[in-house]
């Protein structure tokens, strides 16, 4: 487990917005990335130094607060674009997909979805929800059997969850409530 050291003086570090982060098992837990192997930093714009020397090593970093401050997905993009980015740097794509756990092929996934549609292209777009999402979900549509999936979309957002329409849908139909008719059937089986 890495864990991150506390925030250096503003004396020490001569007035920067710096942060240090312990070196385990070679890796370290970037602000940013994540868990990453200590290698990787050679080739991120954010680090300062980088001790391994030291009792215990440690590597220096000024994070962008806005990326430091992004959301999950995010994140995740993030994580996607820096194997790309240290594949280009060490032109060894092979290493960059073992040090972060991933195929070759799932890379130049990354890679074409990037060339497309930039960093929104590497976020993840699944239609996987929460079971609580999905029971309320289901619990709008039977008490509101009119509702479609905008409906039901906008009244989860009111409620601090944010689902997109057709993934509404697609839990609708997965309990057999896809079409009006059989959310209405199903409202007055429950009267």
């Amino acid at each position: 487990m890495v864990i991150p050291m506390n925030r250096i003086s503003q004396k020490q570090m001569a007035g920067a917005n710096r942060y240090v982060y312990r070196v385990l098992d070679g890796s370290v837990r970037c602000p940013v990335r994540g868990l990453t192997p200590v290698e990787s930093c050679f080739y991120c714009q954010r680090m300062d130094s980088l001790d391994l020397d030291h009792a215990p090593p440690f590597v220096a970093c000024s994070p962008d607060l806005q990326l430091a401050q992004c959301s999950p997905e995010e994140q995740v993009a993030l994580e996607r674009l820096h194997v790309i980015e240290l594949a280009e740097v060490t032109g060894n794509i092979s290493k960059a997909c073992r040090d972060f756990g991933i195929s070759r092929k799932q890379f130049y996934r990354y890679k074409q979805s990037y060339e497309r549609n930039g960093l929104s292209g590497l976020q993840d777009h699944s239609h996987k929800v929460t079971s609580a999402v999905e029971r309320r979900v289901v619990e709008l549509s039977t008490e509101h059997p009119k509702w479609g999936c905008y409906k039901i979309r906008a009244t989860l957002k009111q409620e601090g969850t944010d689902v997109s329409p057709p993934t509404v849908q697609h839990v609708l139909i997965r309990h057999g409530l896809g079409k009006r008719g059989e959310r209405l059937a199903k409202a007055s089986q429950g009267s």
